[in-house]
């Protein structure tokens, strides 16, 4: 271990225009999922699935529709497999955060919530789920005057607990 066992890098993307920013998350059945952004030609959210442990990736499935630019997004799956998405979109004139979530491997998705509502920017968000499939969302928002550390939570409201 120690690293020494890593296979050789194997591509997902071939767009004419950059795909940037992954994130990655394993459902309970080994699935695997990554979340990026490409431009193309706004900035929006993309999603492309493993089922065989990283040999073969489907298609590319798009997550966002927006204005404006869908940026900085971090995936996360729960103890009951609903994958949830949040990101930065500043759509409503400033960077606001969003949100989306999946319960059948992300063939199907919820219209976005937005998370934040500040007068400042509000980016690079990260989302949690506890054992109780509560969830848990920090980022950064520079309505203070300079950039602070914000969190919320949503215990029990959200209908994830699937």
């Amino acid at each position: 271990m120690g690293g020494a066992g890593w296979s050789a890098p194997q591509r997902l993307t071939w767009a004419a225009e950059p795909c940037t920013d992954p994130t990655v998350a394993i459902d309970s059945c080994n699935n695997i999922y990554t979340v990026f952004t490409k431009s193309a030609p706004a900035e929006e959210l993309y999603l492309k699935t493993s089922t065989d442990d990283g040999t073969s990736w489907g298609s590319l499935t798009r997550l966002t529709w927006n204005p404006g630019r869908s940026v900085r997004q971090h995936l996360n799956i729960n103890q009951n497999d609903v994958l949830q998405v949040v990101w930065d979109d500043n759509s409503p004139g400033n960077c606001e955060i969003f949100y989306k979530w999946s319960t059948d491997s992300g063939f199907n998705w919820s219209v976005p919530s937005r998370l934040s509502w500040n007068s400042g920017n509000s980016i690079a968000s990260n989302i949690v789920t506890d054992k109780n499939s509560n969830l848990h969302l920090v980022w950064s928002d520079d309505t203070p005057g300079n950039f602070e550390i914000f969190y919320k939570s949503d215990i029990g409201t959200y209908p994830l607990k699937k």
